[in-house]
This record gives C-alpha cells, structure tokens and sequence, in this order.
C-alpha cells in the first residue's frame, strides 16, 4: 500500500519538529507503526532498537565465572564450566551428560 506524499510529510514534520516517536506518530495519523518506520527509512534514518537493559544477573557475572572456573579446577569437571560460561554469554553449547558423582 501507497501512501500520498502529503502524509509523508506530515510523518516526517512530526518525527523531525515536534520530535515525536513512529508509536506516537501512527495512533495520530491512523497509519501502522511499520508505515512510519518505512517512511522513516526511506528518508534515511537509521532504525533506533530498543535498549539493551541490565540484566538482573549483571551485579553477579564475576563471581559466577569465578565459581565456575574454581569449580571446573578442583573437580575437574570442564564440561561444567564450559556449559555455564557458553550459557551466560548466550551461546548455548550442545548438552553433555553430567556426572554427579564426581563432584561428591
């Protein structure tokens, strides 16, 4: 679907002058949020993501990696360690099984 240029400009006007978001933007014009990130786009704007907010587990990264590479030393488990420290910096690694035994 098309838009006229005249609602283009409006998108833009809104955006540029009164410094409005594409959500803001769109409920006032009656037009899907995509429609104002593509006029956007094609006006040559860089698309904004969202913020990347601090997780909860943040404070204690250290310590767990500490933990961890403490746990994998003493018992020698580096299966363990590896599979924390793939999981916390999001790479999940294929799962291995795990002895329990061995960290009695």
């Amino acid at each position: 679907m098309t838009i006229g240029a005249e609602l283009e400009a409006q998108i833009l006007r809104y955006y540029h002058v009164e410094k409005w978001r594409a959500g803001t933007i769109a409920r006032q014009l009656h037009v899907h949020h995509g429609t104002v990130h593509r006029v956007l786009a094609q006006a040559g704007l860089p698309r904004i993501g969202g913020l990347q907010r601090p997780s909860q587990i943040d404070a204690y990264l250290p310590f767990i990696h500490d933990d961890a590479e403490e746990v994998s030393v003493t018992h020698g488990q580096p299966s363990l360690c590896d599979g924390v420290r793939a999981r916390l910096s999001g790479q999940s690694p294929p799962l291995q099984a795990f002895d329990l035994g061995a960290l009695s």
